[in-house]
Parts: C-alpha cells; structure tokens; sequence
C-alpha cells in the first residue's frame, strides 16, 4: 500500500473508532439509536438514515431519523403494519442478515447474503444477486423523493430487531467500503441495544434493593413498634406506586384485639381482613395467632412484594406453601369472583388491584400486607 493509501487507510479506521466510541457512549436506547443513524448519515453524506423497529406483532415503526437539510419528509414516529415487510423478505433478513440496495434509475435491486439462510453461519464469500424491483415499490420510492435506498437488519438476541434503511434523492452507488463500515456499525449497534436491555432488566432490581434497604433501615428508628409499624406501611404504598394499604395482625390470643394500620384509599369494610368473604379468598380457617410478629415479620412482607413487581418474580396465582400459609398473589378486582360482603367492600371505591402478601412468623401466617391500587399497571402485573 502507498503512503497515501495508507494514510486514508488510517483516518478512517480512526473515524470509525470514533463513531463506535459516540454509538455505545450511552446505554439508553433512544440516545444509541439517535446517534447510530446522525453519524451513519454523516459518514455516508447521505439524505436520510432512519431505524425501524419491529413490534411483537411485526408492525413497527420509526424510531430514530436523521436527514440532511429537510430534503425528505420526515417519517420519525410513523408506525406501519406488519404486511409493509413480505414474509420472504423478512426471513432472508432474518435468517441470511440480507442487506438489499435499489436503485431507482435503472430498476435494479441488488441482494447480499452475509449467512447461509440455512445454517445461519457466516458466509465465506458472500451470496450477491441481483433482480428487477417490483414497479409498486418503484412507485413507492418515487413517491417518498426517494432514487436509491439500502436496508440492512439489525440483530438482536437471534431475532429481527429492526432495519437500518439509507435514502437518498439521486442515484447513489455504495462501495464495498461503505457497505463494510455500515455493517460494522449496524453490528455496533446491536451490541449497544444489548447492554442498554441487560441495563433495563437490572435497574428494576437494583431499585428494589435499594427501597428493601431504605424501609428496612426504618425499623431501627427510635419510634415504638405501632409507629414503625404505620411508618414502613406509608413507605411501602409509596413505593409500590399504591393508591392505600393495609397492615393486619392477627389477634395473638382470644383476649386480645386485632391490629390494624392503614393508609390511603381504603375499603368501604373496615375489618376487612376478619370477614368470611377474606377467609375465604385467602384459604384461612386458623384461629389467633400463637406468635407474635416481629420486626423481620415487616421486613419479609416487605420483600416478598417487593419480589411481585419484579419481571423475573410475577405473582398472578394465589395458593397455599407446604405449611399452609397463602402465598402472595394479585387480585384483579373485575375479573375475581368474590363473596357479597368482600365485593361490596370494594364496590364504591376506584380500587381496580390488590397485591396481598401473608406476614409470617415461626411458620405461621399471622396477618397481610395489602397494596391497593387503582388501575392496572400492565408492565407490573
């Protein structure tokens, strides 16, 4: 190679090590996307480089754009049905990570295979053809301004996580080079989408240790046990996003009386936890608790919901452990079949969700922690 071969050679290894860098620099996706397509757009001097992002259904939608002085409409934002990307066109995507260029001006669409569609193993010559452009899809680039375009998929976790498409308003021919760093970078970018995913999934636990970690650290105020009690109750709904909450001991004797703390938007039954329509839902026929709740009892009932809103923890079932205490569950208010008394508790409230969770103690249930909301939070549920 000539010096000055070399010297190009150089400054654009340089340049693209720069771009890498600025493409995984944030793992928050939409700043991962955002960037991919600005610097992508900016390498090639093209018009337009947009990313879209396929739905579990296969619409999806534009989530990233970048154009060169407003020469093409903006599409960022825009969903489309699954039917916009044939069956065919998305296996080969999928399964061969085919990269497709039109050109417009002559008609012509130019396919790369880089894997075997077969065994999705790396090609080691990859598999060009070439073929005519269908004319609805000549008309339809014409009608978006549009002379030349390439699309290339982006991979995530052996799926088709979206596409990486370039336009542009004249005729543009992409050398092997070009084709060569815009894979580099697309693969770049489906290493970012990967972290910025494995981020999402530890975040949700990290702040779960942390509110486990700060409402414990409430049970060693100096405060007498009910005003701990009531304390660590409010913190729990508040951060349980609650509506209210109830904290219900068992009476620890038959001379004794029941505790109960509450917060928030309650039910119209204010002994809720004692009518036959609760025994019922909750599997209970024991009589007053023969242990007495401790501080750790709070703690525990405290995890375990904590544990219900995290994905990897769902809790939608209701039952029973091996010793007979009821395992938390999510009550959903307008599909659960209740007894009168307990449904007419809940009747003139806007309470829609329950998460109970059994408080136990020496292997024995002795009360609920109960989170009340008043609409269904569908990411968490």
């Amino acid at each position: 190679m000539d010096p000055q071969g070399f010297e190009h050679s150089l400054q654009q290894e340089q340049m693209l090590y720069g771009i890498c860098n600025r493409i995984r620099q944030s793992l928050e996706l939409q700043d991962i996307v955002s960037t991919a397509v600005e610097e992508i757009r900016a390498f090639l001097k093209i018009d337009r480089v947009k990313i879209y992002h396929f739905e579990s259904d296969g619409s999806g939608a534009v989530i990233a754009e970048s154009i060169a002085d407003q020469r093409l409409p903006a599409l960022l934002g825009l969903h489309f049905p699954a039917s916009d990307i044939p069956d065919s066109a998305y296996e080969l995507f999928l399964k061969a990570r085919q990269r497709v260029i039109i050109n417009v001006a002559t008609q012509c669409k130019i396919s790369s295979q880089i894997d075997d569609s077969t065994t999705r193993e790396p090609l080691t010559i990859e598999d060009v053809r070439y073929a005519p452009v269908d004319p609805c899809h000549i008309q339809y680039m014409l009608g978006m301004g549009v002379m030349a375009s390439l699309t290339v998929p982006i991979l995530h976790q052996n799926q088709l996580w979206g596409l990486l498409v370039v336009h542009h308003t004249e005729p543009y021919s992409f050398s092997e080079r070009e084709l060569q760093i815009v894979q580099l970078l697309v693969d770049q970018v489906s290493i970012a989408i990967a972290q910025s995913n494995l981020l999402n999934q530890v975040q949700p636990q990290a702040h779960y240790e942390l509110t486990v970690n700060r409402i414990s650290s409430l049970l060693h105020n100096p405060l007498n046990l009910a005003e701990i009690q009531q304390t660590v109750l409010e913190e729990t709904v508040k951060a349980l996003g609650g509506s209210g909450g109830r904290l219900y001991f068992v009476a620890e004797s038959a001379s004794s009386a029941a505790q109960l703390y509450t917060s928030g938007v309650q039910p119209t039954h204010a002994r809720l936890e004692e009518s036959n329509g609760w025994k019922a839902l909750m599997n209970w026929t024991a009589g007053p608790s023969s242990a007495k709740p401790t501080y750790e009892e709070v703690i525990t009932a405290w995890e375990q919901a904590g544990r219900a809103l995290i994905p990897s923890h769902p809790v939608h079932q209701h039952g029973s452990t091996a010793n007979g205490i009821p395992s938390p569950y999510v009550l959903d208010l307008a599909q659960a079949v209740l007894q009168d008394e307990l449904a007419e508790a809940f009747t003139e409230t806007l309470i829609r969700t329950a998460l109970i969770v059994p408080l136990q103690c020496q292997h024995q249930c002795v009360g609920w922690l109960t989170i009340f909301r008043n609409g269904y939070d569908t990411e968490i549920l």
